[in-house]
């Protein structure tokens, strides 16, 4: 008998501390219906929801320009009462996949994020991409679509925002042209290939520097080069730009992971003062390098202005609001124009 109740014993034990178990899940789900309905449910009003749903794909990308980017649609976003959906593409890689074709990864998520049927679509689209199958594919389900690009607006775009890459190598050449004129021998450092699929001499940044050459007889471009896609890949192209072509006496940033780049390599040659780095855009690291001197000025272009732009663009077409097919931002220059004189 005494045995029996030995084992009688851990079995209560047991039953009791499940009971106790269960007792205190019911009290607790009792507690938060109880909350719930003292909340939500009895005010309906305090609920913040959304007016519009938008899907946002942009690159992943460590880059200055595209926190900006993102920090605007989101900023926008919130004033305007939309639930942003933030949706990153990988830029690294075979990103532009043949042809000038649209990524792999950026038309998946594409497709994706056109199953939710949301009420606008926000993507950017790297340089001289063909994006008529996902505008298509956008138009059967008759959901707007609004690009984001550098330059000129992908053909078949019903609305695109788009930064002046032309104006911003125009700029960048006409301050190294105050410093040294007809003197100026000139290299050119362009994105890497996940970000533009035009040859570089089709590039807009360096058209706009030839634009601001043809005023100044004897300067001239001596090399044009694109960043190679691994994280050193503007310190190498630089690097090998100058062993090319000793004469170069600036450098051209269209971007700052090319400035960043070039930076390091001319300290490291010693050759800070000697060439003159005109850089783009602005983090913490492009605007030490200006304050040191070693980046004589940068091009900072309004990425934030670009989302804010694209929200507003979104819900006009959704709307059915007239607008600008393109919308153009422009840039600053830090320095300001007259610190540089």
């Amino acid at each position: 008998m005494k045995r029996n109740m030995g084992r009688l014993i851990p079995v209560l034990v047991l039953g009791a501390a499940l009971a106790g178990a269960l007792l205190f899940n019911y009290r607790l789900a009792d507690r938060s219906r109880s909350a719930l309905a003292a909340t939500i449910l009895r005010n309906p009003a305090s609920v913040k929801t959304a007016r519009y749903h938008l899907a946002a794909i942009v690159p992943d990308a460590a880059d200055p320009f595209f926190t900006s980017l993102v920090q605007g649609l989101r900023q926008e976003a919130q004033r305007r009462d939309v639930a942003l959906q933030l949706i990153r593409y990988s830029s690294h890689g075979n990103e532009n996949g043949e042809g000038g074709t649209l990524s792999g990864d950026a038309e998946r998520w594409f497709s994706i994020a056109l199953k939710g049927r949301p009420d606008g679509m926000l993507l950017y689209v790297p340089q001289g991409i063909d994006v008529g199958k996902v505008l298509g594919n956008a138009r059967e389900r008759a959901i707007p679509v609004v690009l984001l690009s550098p330059d000129a607006a992908p053909q078949g775009a019903p609305r695109a925002v788009i930064s002046d890459s032309f104006n911003q190598g125009k700029d960048a050449a006409g301050i190294v042209l105050g410093l040294l004129g007809s003197a100026a021998r000139i290299g050119v450092m362009l994105p890497s290939s996940p970000f533009s699929a035009m040859q570089p001499h089709e590039e807009p940044f360096y058209k706009g520097i030839l634009a601001a050459l043809a005023a100044k007889p004897g300067a001239l471009v001596v090399a044009a080069v694109r960043e190679e896609a691994s994280i050193l890949g503007g310190e190498q192209a630089c690097a090998s730009m100058l062993d090319m072509h000793p004469d170069i006496n600036t450098v051209l940033c269209a971007d700052s992971r090319g400035t960043i780049g070039a930076a390091q390599v001319i300290v490291d040659r010693g050759q800070v003062g000697r060439i003159v780095i005109v850089g783009a855009d602005a983090n913490a690291e492009v605007i030490r390098l200006v304050e040191k001197g070693v980046v004589h000025a940068t091009i900072v272009r309004d990425a934030a202005a670009m989302g804010e732009k694209a929200i507003d663009a979104i819900l006009e077409l959704k709307s059915g609001t007239a607008g600008p097919a393109v919308i153009k931002v422009g840039h600053s220059i830090q320095p300001a124009r007259e610190a540089l004189r």
